[in-house]
């Protein structure tokens, strides 16, 4: 994919994913999450994991285009894997 394309994720009211092409997304979070290099194993709760470090993790996933209210699906989603 180029480098200045972005996949538009659209959530619904409960602020979940909920287009079939989304998928890719919520997929992608799960290798997010089992990353050593990126989310380290040792941290077994994810409240505390450092909120600078999940600001990171955000940043990491801005490939997708998400709103705001998105970000706390991926760090529901990360924290569930």
């Amino acid at each position: 994919m180029p480098h200045e394309k972005t996949i538009d994720v659209q959530f619904n009211n409960r602020n979940q994913a909920i287009r079939k092409k989304d998928r890719k997304f919520v997929s992608f979070l799960g290798i997010l999450a089992r990353t050593p290099s990126i989310m380290p194993l040792n941290i077994d709760d994810w409240r505390c994991y450092d909120k600078e470090e999940k600001n990171k993790l955000l940043k990491i996933v801005k490939k997708f285009s998400i709103p705001v209210r998105g970000d706390e699906f991926v760090k529901r989603s990360i924290e569930k894997k």
